[in-house]
């Protein structure tokens, strides 16, 4: 009788083990993740990683001061028919609604489900960093049940424009006069967030020792785009 008994404690703990590992088990994470974007038109990325299957999204997302938000978003190939809409709710924040008409669950079950378009001023700081909030957040499945278990936000940061420096200048001669020929060379880097755009143009000077003296003697225009490796 007592070995009977402890078979059957045996079997109850075992069977509560079996299911609470398979709860621990179960991810749904709608993340809002870091981004550095520039002034202008952007678009905000939004995750989601799932292990049941996702039918519906709905959250409340509150920007940082200035920056807004328009009021249709762009599914990605995650997408099966989803559309996504976006609501001013005053204040800065916005309701962000993802739906199917047909209850297809979005596909796959990690990486970037929609992008969020949003309009940034030019008067907001270079280089500055601005949290984002999510709350209300809802995963929902095809029988409506909330599945969500973490919601993550991380922050814009404002990209630094394109920031060209000459280094390495090196010339043939320290010292020269009239007729005489000179050979001189020196590297061109962008130190900004952001590649040059419709091309960049490089002033060259004579400037003598003391700086009170400046020569323009060319301009050149170069129409390829010079990458950031700031």
């Amino acid at each position: 009788m007592i070995m009977k008994t402890t078979r059957y404690l045996f079997l109850v703990l075992l069977t509560t083990l079996i299911g609470m590992g398979a709860k621990a088990q179960q991810r749904n994470v709608l993340q809002v993740p870091d981004v550095t974007m520039q002034t202008g038109s952007a678009q905000l990325p939004v995750s989601i990683e799932n292990t049941d299957e996702i039918v519906g999204v709905q959250f409340d997302l509150t920007l940082p001061q200035g920056i807004t938000a328009e009021q249709v978003g762009t599914m990605s190939s995650r997408g099966d028919g989803h559309s996504v809409t976006v609501s001013r709710l005053g204040s800065g924040a916005y309701r962000v609604l993802l739906h199917s008409p047909q209850n297809r669950p979005l596909r796959g079950q990690s990486g970037v489900v929609m992008y969020l378009p949003v309009n940034i001023p030019s008067s907001i700081e270079e280089g500055s960093e601005h949290p984002l909030t999510v709350s209300n957040a809802v995963l929902g499945k095809a029988t409506g049940e909330n599945v969500l278990t973490e919601a993550l936000t991380g922050k814009i940061r404002i990209a630094k424009q394109p920031d060209l420096t000459v280094k390495n200048i090196g010339c043939g001669k320290q010292t020269f006069g009239p007729d005489d020929r000179i050979v001189c060379s020196w590297q061109v880097e962008n130190i900004g967030e952001l590649p040059t755009g419709g091309g960049w143009s490089e002033q060259v000077s004579f400037v003598s020792e003391d700086g009170t003296l400046s020569k323009l003697i060319a301009t050149t225009h170069y129409d390829d785009i010079l990458d950031a490796s700031g």
